[in-house]
């Protein structure tokens, strides 16, 4: 909740379905719930990211199933805390995921979408 507090308009347009203020943690902690359900199977894939120095929570990235197109298996989504922006951490988690896809048996084609509001500082 302090990460969503810090910047909930991000939070939203990262989940949009996200509903504003107190209701925020009972659907975060439905999320959490739900990834945990989910984290033995291959629909989704989700990880929390963490600082190296003291092992704070940054954000989240992941492998979801709210596709788009019929041939995709997963689309890219990623939430980064806004103290923590612009430090190169999404690219490497990207790198990490693609890194880790490449060596699964199976390949799969990830969808990556632009959030049409989102804006480079």
């Amino acid at each position: 909740m302090k990460a969503y507090l810090e910047d909930p308009d991000s939070a939203k347009a990262a989940l949009p379905w996200l509903n504003e203020g107190e209701k925020a943690r009972s659907q975060i902690a439905d999320l959490m719930i739900d990834l945990e359900l989910h984290r033995n199977g291959d629909s989704i894939h989700f990880w929390a990211i963490h600082s190296m120095e003291d092992n704070s929570f940054v954000g989240m990235i992941g492998l979801g199933d709210e596709l788009q197109l019929a041939a995709s298996a997963y689309n890219l989504g990623y939430w980064v805390r806004k103290s923590w922006r612009n430090k190169g951490i999404a690219k490497s988690c990207v790198d990490a995921i693609f890194d880790w896809q490449s060596q699964r048996s199976e390949q799969s084609l990830i969808e990556i979408t632009v959030h049409p509001t989102t804006k480079r500082g």
